[in-house]
């Protein structure tokens, strides 16, 4: 089992982020330059740069650290130091994908560090201290994150009647990959840290989406003989998701979004498409009574006057009448990630119709896509520890989440083939 940090404050740390000088880009370069090594010798020259200062023979690598080190800002910003030196090696080794040994090893060695170090030469000194830091710090949390991502030390496989935490389920839900791996600091930075994450994220999708398509046709074929099932769906509930998500559907979500955007490139004014919007989200729920959606309606309303309906309707405007929507099912998320709110949402329409209508919201703005992964992410930070029959309500709607993006990976920006 994976070795937890058990320190988790915020989901991330909060770091001041400020302009990157010559000198941290003269380390991070240097550090980039690692990957290119043979992946012990990358290790072990990445830590004798980070544990004792000794980046012989670059000196001019060793005076980048030892300016960096002895800025006024290094107090500030030393975990945002580190944490960019582990992403900057692990990212291209995550992309040549057979370097899973290689990362386990780099981020597994600092809990091998001794928290009682001592040094003597002041670079020393503060560097150790700072990857102490680190060590203690939820970025390092985030960081073990990626061993979940290795596959080519041990591929993620489903059992039904695993009893373990929800943590462990992490490798599962692909649309979780970027957000939760990624600290404030690499975000920033637009993702130019994470494409060996996204590349291990495509890739799960893609074998998932073809467990999916095998588990379909199996079934269709073979009604009496239950085929292989890649979820943790009962397969008389799975094969009903994936005719109600997949996108060739005579009235799929897919088609209902091109006949929303077809009808509001027509509308100029805010106020009609905010109608429009919110039309377009509520058709899951049309079935189901007054009383089942009348909280869900009425925050819907609720949040899209904050909105004014004379501003001028620009595609910026498009986005935020979507984003607030989305902020309704996601309240107690974003307040508190364990909060019951959505339990309690999900309770009164159900995994089925919350689904639909993050699908409706995604497939009409696709720009949100990352907004709704994070807070997903901070759901699976929220109960982590938990076992898994006791969120047995979470596990489900990730798994229905799961199956509809998988599904209409090609209409979401996944790149899927």
């Amino acid at each position: 089992m994976l070795r937890e940090n058990k320190v988790m404050p915020p989901i991330y740390d909060d770091y001041s982020l400020g302009g990157e000088d010559r000198e941290r880009l003269k380390i991070y370069d240097y550090v980039r330059s690692l990957a290119a090594l043979p992946t012990d010798e990358a290790v072990d020259t990445f830590y004798r740069m980070l544990w004792s200062g000794n980046v012989h023979p670059r000196e001019d690598v060793k005076r980048a650290l030892n300016q960096v080190v002895r800025s006024p800002d290094f107090k500030q910003d030393r975990l945002k130091v580190i944490n960019r030196c582990y992403y900057t090696l692990a990212n291209p080794w995550h992309l040549q994908g057979d370097r899973g040994t290689a990362i386990a090893n780099l981020i597994g060695q600092l809990d091998d560090k001794p928290s009682n170090s001592r040094a003597h030469d002041p670079l020393t000194k503060e560097l150790r201290s700072a990857l102490q830091a680190y060590r203690d710090s939820s970025s390092y949390t985030i960081l073990q994150r990626h061993l979940y991502l290795l596959w080519d030390r041990e591929k993620p496989e489903v059992d039904l009647q695993v009893q373990g935490t929800f943590g462990n389920l992490f490798p599962e839900y692909f649309y979780i990959y970027e957000a939760g791996t990624q600290t404030p600091d690499i975000e920033k930075l637009g993702g130019n840290l994470s494409s060996g994450v996204r590349e291990k994220r495509n890739s799960r999708l893609m074998q998932y989406r073809n467990e999916l398509c095998q588990f379909y046709v199996r079934a269709g074929r073979s009604p009496q003989t239950p085929p292989p099932n890649p979820t943790r769906l009962p397969a008389g509930e799975l094969w009903k998701l994936i005719n109600l998500y997949k996108p060739n559907n005579a009235e799929s979500f897919v088609r209902q979004a091109c006949q929303f955007k077809e009808e509001t490139a027509k509308i100029d004014l805010t106020s009609n498409f905010k109608g429009a919007a919110y039309s377009h989200i509520m058709r899951p729920v049309r079935s189901l009574g007054r009383n089942e959606t009348r909280w869900m309606s009425s925050e819907f309303q609720k949040v899209l006057t904050y909105i004014d309906d004379d501003v001028p309707l620009t595609p910026l405007v498009k986005i935020q009448v979507f984003r607030r929507l989305l902020d309704v099912i996601f309240s107690s998320v974003d307040s508190c990630p364990g909060a019951d709110r959505f339990w309690q949402l999900l309770s009164a329409v159900g995994h089925r119709m919350v689904t639909s209508i993050l699908l409706n919201i995604l497939l009409a703005c696709g720009k949100i896509r990352y907004a709704m992964e994070k807070r997903f992410a901070r759901l699976y930070y929220a109960h982590l520890d938990r076992d898994v029959e006791e969120v047995s309500w979470l596990v489900r709607i990730f798994e229905h989440i799961n199956v509809a993006l998988a599904l209409n990976c090609n209409h979401l920006g996944y790149a899927a083939a």
